[in-house]
């Protein structure tokens, strides 16, 4: 579910401390290209602090800009996003999703250990908790516990803003949000930040998650294992099947010039199931068809062939080549057309 599909109905809280727009230019002055240079490459709030000491900074709602008469920009994509603009007046705006990338992206991992959800974008960087509400009394009791989570995260731990709000997404219905847009933070607040939003420090939190890491990959071990233990079960299994079907059908042998023709061969699924693929081999307005089952029948009868939608998709070659390699039982020297 994506919550920025939805329609805003009702904001309860809000909060948001930027400083107000300025159009002038208020550093009539070259900035050094070397601080340009760390600016293209993707750069720590910490960073951009300590290299613009003397240059006017302004945060606003999606971006920060800086003042002073940059040169040309020589990149304006971060984490494959444009992120650095160049305004008339030679300052630079420099979205927040180019600021504090690795930090977000760790936070980002830490908070979905406590029920929260993190999306980012290239205008965004969010958390949020969220609960489907039917009425007005949904609201009020789920809304005590966000407003709880509000009022508990402290705004001077990050820069950004906070919101509670009920929004209607189509198909999916009403929702109660808590969202946390993080634009950029202090590494030194990153542990307060966390805490206040799960209730556990980093390193439990980074231990749940090595744990869960080791759980899936034995899991995933295991899996594999069991899968190819199935495989190679399957793999006799086939050899038995085609052996028995030898005894009551015909296996084509080389490609037939003439007439139709419905063949069948077996194959392993990815989970390891024996199925039945088959091939449709006819004439049809003067032309000579060598069709697969999946392009003909999809989302009609199976087992008919609907001639008006063919594109012809195996070559005589291919299907030789194929002969080769696969046993082709010949299940009945007619097609069923639709």
């Amino acid at each position: 579910m994506n919550i920025n599909n939805g329609k805003i109905e009702s904001i309860f809280s809000e909060n948001g401390n930027f400083d107000k727009k300025n159009k002038v230019n208020r550093l009539n002055k070259k900035v050094d290209q070397s601080i340009l240079e760390q600016i293209e490459q993707g750069i720590t709030i910490e960073n951009l602090e300590t290299i613009c000491k003397s240059i006017p900074v302004f945060k606003y709602k999606t971006q920060i800009t800086i003042h002073g008469i940059f040169n040309d920009l020589s990149n304006n994509y971060i984490n494959r996003y444009k992120s650095i603009f160049q305004n008339k007046n030679r300052s630079i705006g420099v979205k927040y999703n180019a600021i504090d990338s690795d930090k977000k992206s760790k936070i980002r991992k830490l908070v979905h250990t406590a029920g929260y959800s993190a999306e980012y974008n290239s205008t965004e960087n969010y958390i949020y908790k969220s609960v489907r509400i039917k009425n007005q009394q949904d609201i009020i009791n789920k809304g005590k516990e966000f407003q709880e989570l509000y009022n508990r995260l402290d705004n001077s731990l990050f820069f950004g803003t906070k919101q509670i709000y009920v929004i209607n997404v189509p198909w999916y219905g009403k929702f109660l949000i808590y969202r946390i847009n993080l634009h950029a933070i202090y590494e030194k607040n990153i542990p307060a930040f966390i805490f206040t939003l799960t209730g556990k420090t980093v390193e439990r939190i980074q231990l749940e998650i090595e744990k869960k890491e080791i759980q899936n990959q034995k899991e995933n071990e295991k899996w594999k294992k069991d899968l190819q233990e199935k495989f190679e079960q399957s793999k006799i299994k086939k050899l038995e099947q085609i052996e028995n079907l030898k005894k009551t059908l015909q296996v084509l042998t080389e490609y037939p010039k003439t007439g139709n023709f419905t063949l069948f061969y077996l194959k392993t699924s990815y989970s390891g199931n024996i199925e039945k693929k088959y091939i449709y081999i006819y004439d049809y307005k003067g032309k000579r068809y060598i069709e697969r089952e999946y392009e003909l029948c999809l989302n009609r009868d199976k087992g008919k062939v609907f001639p008006r939608k063919l594109k012809n998709k195996i070559s005589i070659d291919n299907f030789v080549k194929a002969l080769n390699k696969t046993q082709f039982f010949i299940e009945s020297n007619s097609v069923i057309f639709g």
